[in-house]
């Protein structure tokens, strides 16, 4: 974590929960893995261990940060190999007054205490692995162990994410590595990598992204939006989907590389065909509008158009310095502008962006505020006009190809205008006086 990284709980008012995901995420070791958890499983949603938990044990095997056998280590391809933690930050622990000790698909115990809790959330908590940084482990509340029909979905879930080998692998997905157990040999949660930066949340006004990013400008955040539309369209080709476009859950470092955390809420496709793995996780300003307005579709298995949606709404914030797309003069809180479909954008759109924005805005290319608006109007209320991630990643290129033009594009703060051929022409629309 950056040494500015408190500020962001300043500024944006972020969770401990949400602060702790940022720096804990990015699971991915390329150990044991699926071939571990395959040897504990049937193939079905039950949990069977291979063979008893020994009493005493040796010490859980993780790999030690110099070991070949270390993620960051590992050749692309190359087999998982022994055994090890690796748990998603962000979601589950089983809470208890004194130890938890948990257990490796071999039996190895570990012991968790007070002291090495990070966070906790909704689903349970996160703790750090003592004497073994880097790695985390994501540990489930008691009603979802204790309860055979979420075990069974939990379980479910982490195996066919364990199939997907490629995101597996991805140093900066925060990808279920390998189950851990409780003392009666349940799924009690899995373990992860922990990672460095900040969220896009922190990415709100050119003075805070200038105060946690030195020297960035406009490119920088195009090659961010960048690189998230590559890890959005990455999950795609594995039939992956992201329901919780909450901003806190992707994290950005002074590379520009996009990490994705809160992975067990993505909606994962079933490795034996079947229905995928579905939850009703949403981000609420950030969801597309059918979800908001019949909420029953969130039990349903959702589809790319609404992924895409939730993601444009992601890299508009990200070009515009924080700005929200169904943000308007004397309007609600975007997600009630969302729900109605009250976009600025645009001639005719009925309201303006709030005052101080258009200057920015102003400086997008023609076809990219063109490509927002069949987003976020047309799309509305016709999901099958959502241009795609490429369509969407085309625009983002071609913007960082006219920044090299035009200098004056990458002012995060530009204090006139861009000057038109025709101000009554493109789809901007200067917010009346």
């Amino acid at each position: 974590m950056q040494k500015n990284e408190p500020n962001l709980r300043k500024y944006n008012n972020i969770t401990k929960e949400q602060n702790a995901m940022s720096l804990l995420l990015l699971g991915g070791l390329a150990i044991a893995g699926y071939a571990a958890w395959n040897a504990l499983t049937d193939g079905s949603s039950r949990s069977i261990p291979a063979r008893p938990i020994s009493s005493p044990s040796p010490r859980p095997r993780f790999p030690s940060a110099s070991s070949p056998s270390a993620v960051s280590r590992t050749p692309a391809g190359s087999s998982p190999a022994g055994g090890g933690w690796l748990a998603q930050c962000g979601t589950g622990s089983i809470p208890t007054g004194g130890p938890t000790t948990v257990y490796d698909p071999s039996g190895n115990p570990l012991q968790l205490s007070a002291a090495d809790e990070l966070a906790s959330g909704g689903e349970g908590t996160v703790y750090s692995c003592p004497g073994h940084d880097g790695f985390v482990i994501k540990l489930y509340k008691r009603d979802i162990v204790d309860n055979p029909e979420k075990q069974n979905a939990v379980v479910g879930r982490l195996r066919d994410m364990l199939v997907i080998e490629e995101l597996r692998k991805d140093r900066d997905i925060a990808w279920p590595q390998m189950p851990v157990y409780d003392a009666n040999k349940r799924v009690a949660g899995f373990v992860m990598r922990a990672v460095e930066g900040s969220s896009f949340r922190s990415l709100q006004g050119a003075a805070q992204i200038q105060r946690l990013f030195p020297g960035w400008d406009r490119k920088d955040l195009a090659l961010v939006s960048r690189n998230f539309l590559v890890k959005m369209q990455l999950l795609a080709d594995h039939g992956v989907l992201v329901n919780d476009f909450n901003p806190a859950n992707f994290i950005v470092g002074k590379d520009h590389k996009v990490r994705l955390i809160d992975c067990d809420s993505f909606q994962v496709p079933s490795a034996n065909g079947g229905e995928p793995h579905v939850t009703t996780t949403h981000f609420a300003s950030h969801s597309a509008p059918e979800l908001l307005r019949n909420p029953a579709l969130l039990k349903q298995p959702r589809g790319p158009e609404q992924a895409r949606f939730g993601a444009a709404i992601i890299v508009f914030q990200l070009l515009m310095c924080g700005l929200h797309p169904y943000s308007h003069k004397h309007g609600g809180m975007p997600e009630e502008n969302l729900k109605s479909g009250k976009c600025p954008l645009g001639i005719g759109s009925g309201c303006s962006i709030p005052t101080g924005w258009y200057n920015l805005l102003s400086y997008l290319p023609f076809t990219t505020m063109e490509k927002f608006i069949r987003m976020f109007r047309d799309g509305h209320g016709d999901p099958s006009v959502r241009p795609t991630l490429a369509e969407l990643r085309a625009e983002v290129e071609k913007f960082l190809f006219v920044m090299k033009k035009d200098p004056l594009r990458r002012d995060l703060a530009p204090a006139t205008p861009k000057v038109k051929s025709d101000s009554n022409q493109g789809p901007w629309k200067k917010p009346a006086a």
